[in-house]
């Protein structure tokens, strides 16, 4: 989340609309989100929490349209609410999107047709495209690919959950047992 409002105001953008899921993620998001807005010296408008079902956002683009704000952060980890992109897109509002969970987790940007994503920034360790730049991601990619699973996209999820069981792995080496 921080990345992505420094991001903000380097780009000299003061005011975001939060939309976000309703529930504990959502809601955990939005703390930081106002912890980082204070130190950083942005202004939220308006924060929103949505069901986790939904897949009709009239009313909140209607009040972003309202708000005006410079930009939006939202989330949506649910496949319902990743309707939310092709129904931005077509509002035709110039507003940048901000994203902590789309795109990179999800990989919105090999599934969906432009400009559903236009003008929309995310920051994520990993992503599958990394392999066009860097031996070693090529490498980790191929793998994922050969082991035979059902694979549509190598997400940050496959790559953080590698790294975490060899950091564990040499965690118990270090330590002489596998015991907690």
């Amino acid at each position: 989340i921080y990345p992505l409002m420094q991001q903000m105001v380097d780009m000299g953008l003061k005011k975001v609309y939060v939309l976000f899921p309703d529930y504990n993620y959502g809601h955990i998001c939005a703390q930081w989100v106002e912890r980082y807005a204070d130190e950083l010296g942005l202004e939220l408008v308006a924060e929103e929490f949505e069901p986790i079902s939904v897949s009709e956002f009239s009313g909140s683009i209607s009040k972003i349209r309202e708000l005006d704000p410079d930009c939006i952060f939202v989330s949506f980890p649910s496949s319902p609410m990743r309707s939310f992109w092709e129904q931005w897109a077509a509002t035709g509002l110039d507003i940048p999107a901000f994203t902590a969970t789309n795109i990179s987790g999800y990989y919105e940007h090999v599934q969906m047709k432009a400009p559903a994503l236009a003008d929309t920034y995310t920051c994520s360790v990993w992503m599958e495209e990394f392999k066009d730049k860097n031996e070693a991601c090529k490498e980790f990619v191929d793998k994922i690919y050969a082991s035979g699973d059902n694979v549509d996209y190598v997400s940050h999820n496959y790559y953080m959950s590698y790294q975490a069981i060899y950091l564990w792995a040499a965690a118990a080496e270090k330590a002489g047992s596998a015991e907690p």
